[in-house]
């Protein structure tokens, strides 16, 4: 209390002696700028750090589980291809998890094991070791305070894909016969947990054009587009109608908008008021007319003479700007609309039920143009979805089914055969209702003969930033297991084609799940059939995993330095303190108080600046981290254009305030400017009472 006391009274700069104060301002101003711009940084690197964490274990997990080749060898594996009770297969792990019998083999049934087949490994009870289901207990037994662990049983296979893309003909757009191409794609097909999970998160809803895709599909001929399907299936999208497959899209989504495809035709009985319109002439006739959607809109094209179209007595007039000239408009020249506008509509469904073609629906719309509101109907097949709102959400199942990947109570839901196709399948042209199938071999003893599996693209999602991303595809696992039921020409390593993926929130706590399981498995005796790989392990990932942990320490480096440079300020505050001081302190240490107690004078100082600096550059990094967005808002503006890259940065700046950076800067700031004032307070220290004294 001495000391601070003290320090109130006589070390503090008096109202008339206001450089101090300046300059003490000035350190703190100082300090705390370098302490928001680090908090700031640090914040920011850890959270992009953290979404690329994200992005590169969206497929792989943070931890995954592998059978090594001692697994394959095991008694355990080999066992199913001999036994009676297994269908003479080699099973899965999901297949053991939900057996009943760990043991299939019955040497009253089945033959003779092979010379080859190792004794099976006995677990503490006498019992053959369930090796998948110790596994699953292990995954269970991690401490609540270490993490929250999902896990996924996976299973990967190879195969082709072959998507046959129905797209409306250029020459002929309103044609049922689509023209088609074929996208082929070597993929590897692994297994999706319908049950809620982490990979959930990655699928994309549907979008506007998805919608559009899927009514365009139901109203072209299906036949022509199922070239691979079986001749049943074709008969079945022949027989239903068209109302019957728009129902399930129309059931599901609300359309908030509808919009003109290009060069769209205004019918002529709307017009009642007059619109400001560009007519294009050949040969002194009117050929066709161009609407702009505004008054003052003005076009590129010469030889567009504007003017006004109105109705007089009945019959549309165009009247040419600056000309007297009423021309009478032929009512079979189209008035087109200049770009694509959308507008609200209604389904007639009296006219839906009957339809047999999209021509046949009719749309009661509302165009705006140029301040006006044009009501007419129009056939659907003129216009598209320009905006809904799409469920892919439900508490329970829907009446009829979406033809989308859909979730009901968190389950996933795919249409038989559904796949999700990663995003980048949407560069190539792939729309959600795009089918075909996936090819694989089958070997005989004669021949390798080629099966294939139909599946239906339910939707997409985010693989992440790993190369072969753009390959995984994920679907149901009965999908997978047609796959790998027959032998395969496309070969999956199999110590990756199965295992278990574990999942948690905080992907940094890795290391610690890793070494957990690897310590149980030890303890179990399964160590030697499994590998335990965190994701920093992973080939892929090693070489930017390292590259972010080198960026880390050297910007906590240059950060220290940076800091350490700041408080350099509190060394010239405090010895000018000290000089100017030098009387109070000679007449302390001359009353008595030791050396020691003038030093944490000074020291103190340096720490209060220093820690009154950090507490105020932190709450100014905390009230920027929650506005970033605006602030970035701000210097787009100012840049004209993006000054942040969304393929590295991601679609928005993190802006969670980073308490590991906090703990640093706290610890850092202090320490720091202890050092500094403790230069100072060892000069303060070297005064002598009697030099002081008889120089004033």
């Amino acid at each position: 209390m001495f000391e601070l006391s003290i320090l109130r009274r006589y070390l503090l700069p008096k109202r008339k002696r206001m450089s101090l104060a300046l300059i003490a301002l000035m350190s703190v101003f100082v300090i705390s700028l370098v302490v928001w711009l680090l908090i700031l940084f640090l914040s920011i690197t850890e959270g992009i750090e953290k979404n690329w964490l994200g992005r590169l274990t969206s497929l792989n997990a943070p931890v995954r589980i592998t059978p090594t080749e001692e697994y394959y060898r095991s008694y355990y594996h080999l066992i199913d291809e001999h036994s009676y009770a297994a269908g003479y297969e080699k099973k899965t792990f999901h297949e053991k998890l939900t057996s009943k019998i760990t043991d299939p083999y019955d040497e009253n049934i089945d033959s003779e094991l092979p010379l080859y087949i190792p004794k099976p490994v006995k677990g503490p009870k006498g019992g053959i070791l369930d090796l998948a289901k110790e596994v699953k207990y292990s995954l269970a037994s991690i401490p609540q305070d270490v993490t929250k662990i999902q896990s996924h049983d996976y299973q990967m296979a190879g195969a082709l894909l072959r998507l046959t893309l129905a797209r409306p003909s250029v020459d002929r757009p309103h044609s049922i016969v689509p023209s088609l191409n074929v996208l082929t794609q070597a993929a590897y097909v692994n297994s999706i947990p319908l049950n809620k999970g982490p990979l959930h998160s990655l699928i994309t809803k549907p979008s506007t054009a998805d919608i559009n895709h899927l009514i365009y599909l139901a109203n072209i001929d299906r036949n022509e587009t199922a070239t691979d399907i079986a001749v049943d299936n074709k008969e079945k999208l022949a027989n239903k109608t068209l109302a019957e497959r728009l129902l399930p899209i129309l059931n599901n989504l609300s359309i908030k908008a509808f919009e003109t495809k290009s060069r769209f035709s205004l019918p002529a009985e709307v017009i009642t008021d007059p619109i400001v319109a560009f007519a294009k002439k050949r040969r002194g006739e009117i050929f066709y007319f161009m609407i702009p959607e505004k008054v003052d809109e003005k076009l590129a094209d010469d030889s567009l003479t504007k003017g006004v179209l109105k109705r007089i007595n009945g019959n549309l007039i165009f009247l040419e700007n600056g000309g007297s000239e009423e021309l009478s408009v032929d009512v079979t020249a189209p008035i087109l609309l200049r770009e694509k506008v959308p507008f609200t509509g209604q389904i007639d469904h009296l006219s839906l039920l009957d339809s047999v073609l999209l021509t046949d629906i009719l749309i009661s719309v509302k165009i705006p143009l140029q301040g006006q509101i044009f009501e007419t109907v129009v056939p659907w097949h003129e216009l598209t979805i320009a905006d809904t709102h799409i469920e892919n959400e439900f508490s329970r199942p829907p009446e009829t089914a979406p033809p989308w990947a859909y979730f009901v109570d968190g389950t996933l839901v795919l249409k038989e055969g559904g796949v999700l196709l990663p995003i980048n399948f949407k560069e190539q042209g792939c729309l959600i209702g795009d089918d075909g199938y996936f090819s694989f071999g089958k070997t005989s003893p004669l021949m390798v003969s080629e099966q294939r599996q139909k599946v239906y693209t339910s939707g997409f999602y985010d693989p992440g930033v790993i190369s072969t991303g753009a390959r995984y595809i994920l679907t149901s696992r009965e999908v997978v297991n047609s796959i790998t039921s027959k032998e395969e020409s496309l070969v999956i390593d199999p110590l990756v084609a199965n295992g278990f993926q574990v999942w948690f929130d905080d992907t940094l706590k890795a290391s610690e799940v890793t070494a957990y399981l690897r310590e149980d498995f030890k303890e179990k005796g399964i160590d030697t059939f499994f590998a335990v790989t965190p994701f920093y392990e992973y080939d892929f990932a090693k070489d930017l995993i390292g590259q972010f942990q080198s960026d880390r320490d050297l910007f906590m480096l240059i950060g220290v330095i940076i800091l350490l440079v700041a408080v350099c300020n509190i060394i010239t505050l405090l010895l000018l303190l000290v000089h100017d001081k030098k009387t109070e302190i000679g007449i302390f240490l001359s009353l008595g108080a030791s050396k020691t107690k003038i030093s944490t004078i000074f020291a103190l100082a340096g720490i209060i600046l220093g820690g009154l600096s950090t507490l105020i550059g932190s709450a100014l990094a905390y009230f920027t981290l929650r506005n970033i967005d605006g602030l970035i808002g701000i210097l787009n503006m100012l840049e004209g254009k993006d000054v942040f890259n969304a393929a590295f940065y991601g679609s928005k700046l993190p802006s969670e305030f980073s308490m590991a950076a906090f703990m640093f800067i706290v610890i850092a700031a202090p320490l720091l400017s202890l050092g500094a004032g403790l230069i100072p307070a060892i000069k303060a220290c070297k005064l002598r009472p009697s030099q002081i004294l008889r120089s004033e």
